[in-house]
């Protein structure tokens, strides 16, 4: 019956077969077992990340132009809603996806 304690040679085997198993998937390793950074192009991240931020930053805008009834360049944010109902509504609808307003 095999002991429950770690010794060097249950490490050694355990180390080997994760070592196997870490192969089976065709990931390069290092010399002590962990894999290799993936070197993948980080261009499409920020820009993702760009994108996010800069609708967050527009969201906040019209937030603010609406609770405290600013202005900017003699915009307001119900000048903002005018333009986007006008933009939605020229905009085609494929049959049998109408959409029904609710007054």
């Amino acid at each position: 019956m095999e002991s429950y304690f770690m010794t060097d040679e249950y490490v050694e085997r355990r180390r080997a077969y994760v070592n196997e198993i870490r192969r089976s998937f065709d990931r390069p390793e290092v010399e002590n077992g962990t894999a290799e950074e993936e070197s993948q192009p980080l261009v499409p991240w920020i820009f993702l990340k760009i994108r996010i931020v800069l609708a967050v930053l527009l969201m906040l805008a019209f937030l603010l132009l609406k609770y405290n009834a600013y202005e900017f360049h003699g915009c307001q944010a119900k000048d903002v809603i005018d333009i986007i109902s006008d933009i939605s509504s020229k905009v085609p609808v494929p049959p049998g996806k109408a959409i029904r307003m609710v007054s």
